[in-house]
């Protein structure tokens, strides 16, 4: 998925009775494939490609205040610079998300459902799959969490068998984030990989993270 975007990007929100209707559209640089990472293409874009895309959200009241359902969607053309010549691969997403933010209350849910297509005419069509759930519970300046993901990605996508970190999965992850302050916090995980295609295998992981908002 692309973590952001250079380019341009309109937002907004409509009251609808109670609730409210929120917007997003982009307009931005393409990702490439460089060294077996998606990289966001922040300098330029060699070959003119674009990601277009947006997302319409639905914020609900009265006994489901709180809770955001919304569906979002892109499209874009990645070149793979690690091959020569260069492969190209027209990705789609389309996705459903759901958020319930509470006083007491941090959930989060995605489901993303990728349609690609090889531009370079070896392998067709291909159809992966991906979501994650978390729950968390506010207590004071405390949440702790917890967190299912399950990546279901198509080896025969070179989208996905180019990235170092394409491979299918599922994780179980267990967290605590501590609220330094308004802008700030510490998280600390335990998480269980299980790989299931490219590798078969598992690992644990102790994750510690310092982040600050702007």
């Amino acid at each position: 998925m692309p973590a952001h975007t250079v380019g341009a990007w309109l937002t907004g929100s409509e009251r609808v009775g109670d609730e409210k209707v929120t917007y997003d559209v982009f307009i931005g640089n393409s990702q490439r494939i460089q060294g077996g990472i998606l990289d966001m293409n922040n300098a330029g874009n060699t070959h003119g490609s674009t990601i277009v895309g947006g997302n319409l959200g639905l914020l609900l009241s009265g006994a489901l205040d709180g809770l955001k359902i919304g569906v979002d969607a892109f499209q874009t053309r990645i070149e793979d610079q690690d091959q020569s010549p260069s492969y190209f691969t027209r990705v789609k997403s389309f996705g459903a998300y759901a958020a319930y933010d509470t006083d007491n209350w941090e959930d989060i849910a995605e489901f993303h459902v990728f349609n690609n297509e090889d531009l370079t005419g070896h392998t067709g069509a291909h159809r992966s799959e991906a979501g994650f759930v978390q729950i968390g519970y506010r207590a004071g300046r405390y949440t702790p969490y917890a967190r299912y993901e399950r990546g279901a990605f198509q080896q025969s996508d070179r989208f996905f068998a180019a990235q170092t970190s394409g491979s299918s999965y599922y994780r179980d992850a267990l967290g605590l984030r501590f609220d330094v302050d308004l802008v700030s916090a510490l998280k600390l995980e335990l998480a269980q990989t299980h790989l299931t295609d490219r590798l078969i295998g598992s690992y644990d992981e102790a994750l510690v993270q310092y982040a600050i908002r702007f």
